[in-house]
């Protein structure tokens, strides 16, 4: 439903970002998903299939990422199409290499005395 939450919200160098249905306004623009970055918001459209909203959830990531840690600099789309398209067959064709990084980084946390991780890592 629009404007309903897709997932928790995600935290994006420090900055919680939400992610929405947007199907509406997504459809008439023909997009599967955009990145509001003055709202911290990803859209998503859920008129396409699963896989689809999976992929344009990481697109849309990729575009936080370079709000927050390249300050916005031009990407061009074809680049962050790119990037999200890799990133999401590694993803999944590699779901060991993302509960390894989860434990290491975990590990390292726990050593540095850091326990707050309350819903990260849960599936939904």
């Amino acid at each position: 439903m629009e404007g309903e939450k897709i997932i928790e919200p995600i935290i994006v160098g420090g900055f919680t970002v939400r992610v929405e249905d947007a199907s509406s306004a997504l459809q008439y623009q023909q997009l599967c998903g955009s990145w509001l970055g003055y709202r911290n918001l990803i859209q998503i459209s859920t008129t396409y299939d699963k896989q689809t909203q999976a992929q344009t959830l990481v697109h849309e990531t990729l575009h936080a990422i370079n709000a927050v840690y390249l300050e916005s600099r031009e990407v061009d789309e074809a680049t962050v199409a790119a990037m999200a398209q890799g990133w999401f067959q590694v993803i999944i064709d590699n779901p060991h290499l993302i509960k390894k990084i989860w434990s290491m980084a975990e590990a390292e946390r726990e050593g540095n005395g850091v326990k707050d991780t309350e819903g990260v890592g849960e599936k939904d």
